[in-house]
């Protein structure tokens, strides 16, 4: 019985390499897969930890004087990156343009996971809603771009 198993393993050498070397390319397609996926993970949490995300949303806050609310703009950078270099837009147009009047500057940077909050003075031409847009740099790109209607 060894003998004939022996035998047979003579005989098939060949057809026994093949297969060998086969399940060897397979193991090596799927490690090679695997470790490609792997760094292209790691690569995209390299670069959302160079980005900046912005977020904007209008609201009223108390006013120190007894007229009740004033209106306020609230824009957060919800990223890991500092947004720098911030230019604002208001329909197309710079806030001067417009004609909104900003009772407080918008600063040229917004660190990372803060916020910053604009006081405005709203008349009948300028009232909502706006289209507004931000352009920005971050570690990741300069020239970013986010842009919403605010009500």
């Amino acid at each position: 019985m060894i003998q004939e198993v022996i035998q047979w393993i003579i005989d098939y050498k060949e057809v026994i390499s093949a297969v060998g070397v086969i399940i060897a390319a397979i193991g090596l397609y799927f490690n090679w897969r695997r470790t490609s996926m792997a760094v292209k993970e790691n690569k995209e949490k390299k670069n959302e930890k160079k980005k900046a995300y912005l977020r904007i949303e209008r609201s009223h806050a108390p006013s120190r004087s007894k007229r009740g609310y004033k209106d306020v703009l609230i824009i957060e950078n919800t990223g890991e990156s500092d947004a720098k270099n911030i230019q604002f837009y208001i329909n197309g147009k710079t806030a001067n343009e417009h004609g909104l009047f900003f009772m407080s500057e918008v600063p040229d940077r917004i660190t990372s996971k803060n916020s910053i909050t604009i006081n405005l003075m709203i008349h009948k031409q300028t009232a909502p809603p706006w289209k507004i847009k931000i352009v920005y740099d971050d570690d990741f790109e300069d020239g970013r771009e986010f842009e919403t209607i605010v009500n």
